[in-house]
């Protein structure tokens, strides 16, 4: 009969313990801009998982208060210290739109690397030209630039 008794003891003894322990979703509030990442795991524990986006490293946590529910925050740091402790930011446009703007800034960007080759192969016949005697003048496009040998 003692073993069951001191299991059950033991058993209260942790699950009242455990009782008194700060949540960890509740010690993330203490998160302040300009903590160091030392600081963070201290007061938030380690993150769920980390991602560097846009030269930031972002610690990513996943809580799970009760039941199915899922609490997500998200720290960011520049340089090791926090600039930001909250919610996910969401993106400033939705990825498609992105994609968009991306696709024509590629466009644009293509016919611009077009036309400074076509420029630099222009100017390597021409100068192909210069060194071989073989240039010719221009050739008027305009009819009033013509010389018709009238006087």
């Amino acid at each position: 009969m003692k073993p069951i008794a001191a299991a059950l003891a033991a058993f209260a003894c942790g699950f009242l313990s455990a009782g008194c322990q700060t949540p960890r979703h509740k010690e993330f509030a203490l998160i302040q801009e300009g903590m160091l990442k030392d600081d963070v795991v201290e007061a938030a524990g380690n993150p769920t998982r980390t991602r560097r986006w846009r030269g930031k490293d972002r610690w990513i946590y996943v809580y799970h208060p009760g039941g199915d529910a899922q609490d997500v925050k998200e720290v960011h740091f520049t340089d090791g210290k926090v600039t930001y402790a909250g919610a996910p930011l969401e993106p400033e446009i939705p990825a498609d739109e992105q994609d968009r703007r991306n696709e024509e800034s590629n466009l644009a960007e293509e016919q611009r690397l077009a036309a400074e080759r076509a420029a630099a192969q222009a100017a390597k016949v021409r100068a192909a030209d210069d060194l071989s005697g073989d240039a010719r003048p221009p050739r008027p496009t305009d009819p009033d630039d013509v010389d018709r040998g009238v006087d």
